[in-house]
């Protein structure tokens, strides 16, 4: 039996109790991860302190089954919402938004953008978000699945590389012990 790419990742996760946001069992590491699991799994993962009022979202209703968590994360600096209030739950996460999401959230100080380099489609980072990216590769952070060179910055984040990054935030901030991994820790790579 194949084994997938993310298992110690997500197991991991699973058991230090960060993956109940997935009730039935099952993680479905391949499928795209929304934005309100995503917030759940960092409310749970890093119970942020509250940094700035959380946001009243149009679109999150307090019935909804995950108004707390986004309200977490929101507070912790690590989700946001759009220019006309919403929040867009059930839409899926990009990985560039899981990346500066845990830089942003974490407060984790800016590095060079020359580790940058390591990426073959570097030319796709937006701006704004470069030197949070730089960051994340510095910190070990930013999981490339399936190629370790090849950030894919606007592609959607599988369930699979959520929870890898998560992970590897945890082991930035000294929370776990690292997982070897050849998706992992490009910046010391040539």
């Amino acid at each position: 039996m194949v084994i997938h790419w993310a298992e110690p990742f997500i197991q991991a996760l699973a058991r230090m109790d960060l993956t109940h946001a997935f009730a039935n069992g099952s993680y479905q590491p391949d499928k795209p991860m929304t934005r309100a699991q995503y917030a759940a799994l960092v409310a749970i993962a890093f119970n942020p302190f509250p940094k700035i009022p959380a946001p009243d979202f149009t679109d999150v209703p307090k019935d909804f089954w995950a108004y707390s968590p986004i309200q977490i994360a929101a507070s912790g600096g690590f989700v946001g919402g759009f220019s006309d209030r919403t929040f867009r739950p059930d839409q899926s996460v990009q990985r560039l938004q899981v990346i500066v999401s845990l830089v942003n959230g974490l407060g984790l100080p800016a590095v060079d953008r020359d580790v940058l380099e390591v990426y073959s489609d570097r030319h796709t980072i937006p701006d704004y978000a470069r030197t949070a990216v730089a960051t994340a590769t510095q910190r070990g952070i930013v999981v490339n699945y399936p190629d370790p060179k090849v950030l894919a910055p606007l592609r959607l984040a599988t369930r699979a590389e959520v929870a890898a990054m998560v992970y590897q935030a945890l082991v930035a901030i000294g929370q776990t012990s690292a997982i070897k991994s050849v998706y992992v820790g490009l910046h010391s790579r040539s």
